[in-house]
């Protein structure tokens, strides 16, 4: 099985998803996937900070190694540049950390319980919370 990676990987493919916004609807194949990024990551040296085209050989893996379909590639992406950094973030404190959330979570009526969940589980933590109007803030 081969996956298309580099310039091409952002192309549509047969089915019309793109390749790089395709995520998993089932659970399980995310928490596989996850899990296959961990074990890929284990076994490179992470002495600098991985290339792209290292990256994406290293999500390829995944896609292959999870028996995943291929258009799940940018998500095994993610999930192996997730890997590479965890060490490093969890290292960081919660009182050194910043959740900025974009404002249009909230819903029609002004209310979101999944955003004040968030935002109440991050004061508990610890975190620095932003919520920003637009752009700049996030800039």
């Amino acid at each position: 099985m081969s996956v298309a990676v580099g310039k091409n990987s952002a192309k549509q493919n047969p089915s019309g998803e793109d390749f790089l916004r395709a995520v998993p609807a089932s659970a399980e194949v995310r928490e596989r996937m996850r899990e296959g990024a961990e074990q890929i990551i284990a076994s490179m040296d992470l002495s600098q900070r991985p290339s792209r085209e290292s990256l994406l050989a290293a999500a390829e893996r995944v896609v292959i190694e999870t028996e995943v379909d291929p258009t799940y590639l940018g998500y095994a992406a993610v999930q192996v540049n997730n890997a590479v950094w965890q060490t490093g973030f969890r290292q960081v404190a919660f009182d050194r950390r910043m959740l900025l959330l974009p404002r249009c979570l909230r819903g029609s009526d002004g209310e979101n319980h999944t955003l004040a969940d968030l935002i109440h589980r991050a004061r508990e933590l610890g975190c620095t919370i932003h919520i920003a109007d637009g752009t700049p803030l996030a800039v």
